[in-house]
């Protein structure tokens, strides 16, 4: 999130009150939540950020945009998680995991269990974060994504060392 930070958020600001599709508007938000958990200085302009791409999602999602309803989701699992709210944020992450696994969006389905994955480390699960990251690799590959798998496993194998 540290290196892509700055450049979603410019993409954000660049592209706010214009059409973009949503998947950027998502990804946008998603690293923003993260990146504003890397340091004070830069925090409310990226908790700003992801609060405008989630709220314009969800003005598409009231348009019946089919992508949005699993973005909103992910990102309120997200907020749940960076908030400290592990619990909640399981269930969120297990309920945009189905349901994007249903609607057969891979890529989403592989962010959702990582994050998931992220999310059972921190709480202190770790054999069941093991299964997530596996899956996430999986689904990654499946969809083609091999770079995102080499990295992910790295990261994998780097925490069960």
């Amino acid at each position: 999130a540290n290196l892509a930070a700055p450049s979603v958020f410019a993409f954000a600001k660049a592209t706010m009150g214009t059409f973009a599709p949503a998947p950027n508007f998502f990804r946008t938000a998603l690293n923003c939540l993260a990146a504003s958990q890397q340091g004070a200085k830069s925090r409310r302009k990226y908790l700003r950020t992801a609060q405008q791409c989630t709220k314009q999602l969800k003005v598409w999602n009231k348009q019946g945009h089919p992508n949005c309803p699993h973005y909103l989701t992910i990102l309120k699992a997200e907020e749940h998680f960076l908030r400290g709210k592990h619990s909640s944020a399981i269930a969120l992450y297990a309920q945009s995991i189905k349901s994007t696994s249903q609607r057969g969006y891979i890529h989403d389905e592989a962010t959702a269990n990582e994050r998931l994955a992220d999310c059972l480390m921190d709480y202190g699960r770790r054999d069941d974060a093991k299964s997530r990251y596996e899956e996430s690799s999986r689904l990654y590959r499946e969809w083609g994504a091999l770079k995102k798998v080499e990295v992910l496993e790295a990261k994998t194998q780097k925490l069960f060392q």
